[in-house]
């Protein structure tokens, strides 16, 4: 039989238990079966028994003697090989094939194929609810009191129904605390979070100095991982800042993002790995994965021990996990689902940006994105605030004069206008224009989209009759520019349709904007946006 999962599932804990109810019934031996720690772990069970095993002068001697001691001991015994995560490990070959029984536990999947029969590997999941609050309330003995059963179900979905998160939580409300203060600690910072999720539980089988805690179990899985393939550490420390749902597997590459894995199959082969060692989960059959909130929290923290700060490998994962949310984040209101999934990835991202030691350009092109779609939403406050960050950083970094740094300030302009800052919002859009024309020319086609904006800024102030004769005259420049047809003309002219109807100029307005419509239909399609 073997048992294989997530690490902190309490594969280990499963088993003690399941040696605890057979104890009447066999001799139990238990085995660490990690490198450097199986032969001493079958040389405890040879002096237990009192088998002999003087005189054998290799390793597999021994190994092999005590094999066929236990084969010849018919259904007496139970053997635990425990952490068995190296399924290529040699001494496994020397796990006996009659007898008795054994139970293994791995958190990798190779094992299960190597090791079991089809059929006997045991896959265990992520506690239900229900489940969940029984062993909680059972093992930190607050069955019996009159405790509101809410901070409970929040604090259990806060750890995600993680087994050994809830056992070590129930061990701490048990001899020291309550669950809301237990809650209480565990909101108050991502440091005391980590605090407490590596305090371990002491087990009579425990075989290590350190006892069993979360984090302790994570930093092993992590360095047998990084034996493997280097890469899939680069990738589960990039995959920490996304949000932990919903990770398609194309937002982890992009051919403009260059120092984490190259190739199609270096990626399908990290991502097999985690996914072996349970550190991210499939979502059935779509290329779309999950990594459970605490498996994020321990892979951020871990990169912020002073041997990871001072290589800077915090902010290298932040800013690489920005700079392919950037890459793949559409800027076409037309992919608003795209953008819509994307976006808790990239507050994921921007939300550990001050702890990366500086901002830069790959967060500020993100920030902007963000802060768009914030104002195609119509929050126009979260907008600004995000386009007023963005700005300064750029200000400061690129010039009030930079392409950039005026396309963020333009935006800027149009959340101001969004919530009725108008007097603010056309003296920007004016001071934008103005250094469009001095940097790149009158009919520039970013001098003409900051003619537009202006047109509606004066709108707003109910400038109509100065908007009319603006949008006239930019929507004239764009048709000999651009083309008749390009979106920014179809745009001024849709502007300029729906000026002239305020106007009293109905029929003009109309066939104005049934131009606009015919040719919206045919160079963007019937079901775009704009064409609606």
């Amino acid at each position: 039989m073997l048992n294989h999962l997530t690490p902190g599932y309490s594969k280990t804990q499963i088993a003690i238990a399941y040696c605890y109810q057979q104890r009447p019934n066999w001799n139990v031996f238990w085995v660490n079966a990690t490198e450097g720690n199986f032969v001493s772990g079958y040389e405890r069970i040879a002096t237990a028994v009192g088998l002999s095993v003087k005189g054998l002068k290799t390793q597999d001697e021994v190994l092999s003697r005590i094999r066929r001691f236990l084969e010849s001991e018919s259904n007496r015994w139970l053997l635990v090989l425990d952490n068995a995560d190296d399924p290529h490990l040699r001494e496994l070959q020397f796990r006996p094939r009659r007898g008795g029984v054994i139970l293994i536990t791995s958190r990798t999947d190779d094992t299960v194929t190597k090791c079991a029969n089809p059929g006997d590997g045991i896959l265990l999941k992520s506690m239900m609810p229900t489940e969940a609050k029984e062993a909680f309330l059972r093992l930190s003995g607050w069955a019996k009191q009159k405790q509101d059963e809410t901070i409970i179900d929040e604090l259990l979905k806060a750890l995600g129904y993680l087994p050994l998160a809830i056992s070590q939580a129930a061990a701490f409300v048990s001899n020291k605390s309550t669950p809301t203060e237990y809650l209480e600690l565990f909101h108050e910072s991502e440091e005391r979070r980590v605090q407490l999720l590596k305090k371990g539980i002491d087990t009579p089988y425990n075989t290590n100095e350190i006892p069993p805690s979360v984090m302790h179990t994570w930093n092993i899985t992590l360095s047998h991982i990084r034996d493997l393939d280097s890469g899939a550490v680069l990738l589960l420390r990039v995959m920490a800042f996304f949000d932990s749902r919903n990770i398609r597997r194309e937002y982890l590459q992009h051919p403009e993002v260059s120092g984490l894995i190259d190739g199609w199959l270096e990626l399908l082969d990290a991502i097999a790995l985690l996914k072996s060692f349970a550190l991210i989960s499939q979502r059935g059959e779509k290329a779309v994965y999950d990594m459970h909130p605490l498996v994020s929290l321990w892979t951020r923290k871990m990169l912020q021990s002073p041997e990871h700060e001072e290589l800077g490998l915090f902010a290298w994962s932040n800013r690489t996990a920005a700079e392919l949310i950037h890459r793949h984040f559409p800027e076409d209101v037309a992919q608003r689902k795209i953008r819509e999934m994307l976006l808790p990835h990239a507050l994921a991202a921007l939300g550990f940006m001050d702890l990366s030691r500086g901002v830069d350009s790959a967060f500020v092109y993100l920030q902007s994105k963000v802060a768009f779609l914030f104002h195609d939403t119509g929050a126009f406050a979260t907008s600004e605030k995000l386009f007023r960050e963005a700005l300064a950083w750029a200000v400061d970094n690129w010039g009030p004069d930079h392409s950039t740094t005026l396309g963020i300030t333009h935006n800027l302009s149009n959340s101001l206008g969004g919530q009725g800052k108008t007097a603010e919002a056309v003296n920007m859009i004016r001071d934008v224009v103005e250094k469009r024309k001095r940097v790149l020319g009158e009919e520039h086609p970013e001098t003409l989209r900051s003619l537009h904006n202006l047109a509606l800024r004066l709108l707003e102030q109910g400038r109509t009759t100065e908007s009319v004769e603006l949008l006239q005259d930019v929507s004239k420049k764009q048709k000999r520019v651009l083309g008749e047809e390009h979106p920014d003309t179809l745009r001024s002219l849709h502007n300029l349709a729906n000026r002239l109807s305020e106007q009293g100029k109905t029929t003009e307005s109309v066939e104005l904007l049934q131009d606009v419509i015919e040719k919206r239909k045919r160079v963007l399609g019937e079901e775009h946006p704009e064409t609606l």
